[in-house]
């Protein structure tokens, strides 16, 4: 692969890194400030709350989506040519729409919350103006459109370069691969999250264009399940991608720290491509209490669901102990990050699987962000992180400082409070998108505010870092 490729992908790579853990820096400073109304330390009107729980959602989500995909080009520069201005078209798509975001939710006033669920956005009783709903609905469109593109290369081009049985690992499996021609599994695992992602994609446009519809027209009838099995397949799904991207990036980034390799093998081949089934399935766990579905779909929704946190978790997670036992890795923060990110996913996973398994208690209850805030929070945004440290450390040669490890373990400590405050209030039964917590509940927020705003200094701390160290950097010449 050509070097001057090598460098721009990287160049590229920090810049989109810069922007978006402001962007995400910013929203998560609104989710903690609707957190903190909700512990009783300030007063939002609940229409306010709303809406910042609408723009933290999808801005939470944006960003990361977006940093984790330009993380992910990174990783992937020394394997796959893939074309870097569909990358600056992606990043240009999804910066009109923050733009545009914040016309939507603090001009238009519109706040359903990412979810978006029919016929939520139509009905607002007034609390948003109409204009607001079909704009949020466009600016969702284009974002599936703007992630389509990063991944749609990313297939094609391992398609041509590996053949596409052989890009997402079957030939592997069927055991007529080479060593020659197998992918490394930064390639194979990007590659089945990016194809994953893409069938979400599309089950997110049809959707997306339904209610657009709708919204022109309100007489154009929509199914009230159909509609929901679409939203969530497309959002639990895409949510499970940032994840897995961030997976991707820590098989190729973690040997270098540990000076061993982590190659493709049956195993991860067979592991990841399990994962691709279930995490199709398990979205389904969002709709076991809506009794009109058929039943033999809430068992497969079970089934799926326990089924996704098992094969390309135990392998990862076993794999990396593995790689990291007694391989005598110096623990600077970036390998820190990525190994506390892994760990982080599979933890929150195992509470995703208890809310499956005890659905009708937990459901409903602020564990569910629980869950998905600690693999979010301190799984998916560590390995991103962890991956601006390490372009630094290439192109500068930067070492860490003091104030590294404190944003780390700042942000850590913070991050799992946050999680666990969510969970406790979720198993005691505070229930979940309530603008005023129930009486007896609001403790919980209380200190789940206490501990984001430790998140917020870390990230303080990471931001002003991570400024430092690129202007470390060699100037990137082609």
């Amino acid at each position: 692969m050509d070097i001057s490729y090598e460098r721009r992908v990287a160049g590229i790579s920090m810049v989109i890194g810069a922007i978006t853990i402001v962007l995400f820096g910013v929203t998560i400073f609104i989710g903690i400030i609707a957190r903190t109304s909700q512990g009783g330390f300030i007063t939002l009107r609940p229409d306010v709350f709303y809406e910042f729980m609408t723009l933290h959602s999808v801005g939470v989500a944006g960003s990361l989506m977006t940093g984790i995909t330009a993380m992910m080009w990174y990783s992937l520069r020394k394997h796959l040519n893939l074309h870097m201005n569909l990358m600056q078209i992606m990043f240009g798509i999804i910066g009109a729409v923050v733009v545009s975001l914040l016309a939507a939710t603090l001009l238009g006033f519109y706040g359903t919350g990412w979810t978006f669920l029919y016929p939520l956005p139509f009905k607002s009783a007034g609390a948003w103006d109409d204009w607001a709903a079909g704009l949020y609905l466009l600016l969702l469109l284009c974002v599936v459109a703007a992630m389509t593109i990063s991944w749609g290369d990313v297939v094609v081009v391992a398609s041509k370069k590996y053949g596409f049985s052989g890009a997402v690992g079957w030939k592997l499996i069927a055991g007529i691969d080479t060593p020659q021609t197998t992918p490394p599994p930064v390639v194979l695992i990007s590659t089945i999250t990016s194809l994953c992602g893409i069938l979400s994609n599309i089950a997110g446009a049809t959707v997306l264009i339904l209610l657009l519809i709708h919204w022109a027209d309100p007489g154009f009838y929509l199914d009230y399940l159909y509609i929901k099995n679409l939203i969530y397949y497309f959002g639990h799904i895409l949510m499970n991608m940032a994840m897995y991207m961030a997976v991707a990036i820590v098989y190729e980034l973690m040997p270098i720290y540990a000076k061993r390799p982590w190659k493709s093998n049956k195993i991860v081949a067979i592991s990841w491509n399990a994962a691709f089934i279930a995490v199709s399935l398990a979205y389904m766990h969002h709709l076991l209490q809506d009794f009109p579905q058929p039943f033999i779909i809430q068992v497969i929704a079970v089934f799926g669901s326990y089924m996704a946190a098992f094969p390309a978790t135990v392998v990862t997670v076993v794999g990396a102990m593995v790689l990291v036992y007694r391989s005598g890795i110096k623990w600077t923060v970036a390998p820190l990050y990525m190994f506390i990110g892994l760990m982080s996913w599979t933890i929150g996973g195992f509470w995703a699987v208890l809310d499956a398994g005890f659905n009708n208690a937990f459901h409903n209850t602020m564990f569910v962000p629980g869950h998905f805030h600690l693999y979010l929070l301190a799984g998916t945004s560590f390995i991103f992180v962890a991956t601006l440290y390490n372009i630094t450390e290439e192109l500068g040669g930067c070492k860490d400082a003091f104030e590294d490890r404190l944003g780390l373990w700042a942000w850590f400590i913070g991050a799992y409070g946050v999680a666990l405050t969510f969970l406790l209030s979720g198993v005691f039964g505070a229930p979940r998108r309530y603008a005023v917590q129930m009486p007896g509940k609001e403790m919980w927020s209380a200190f789940g505010a206490l501990f984001g705003w430790i998140v917020i200094f870390a990230l303080i701390l990471v931001i002003g870092r991570y400024i430092t160290r690129l202007q470390k950097v060699k100037p990137l010449r082609s």
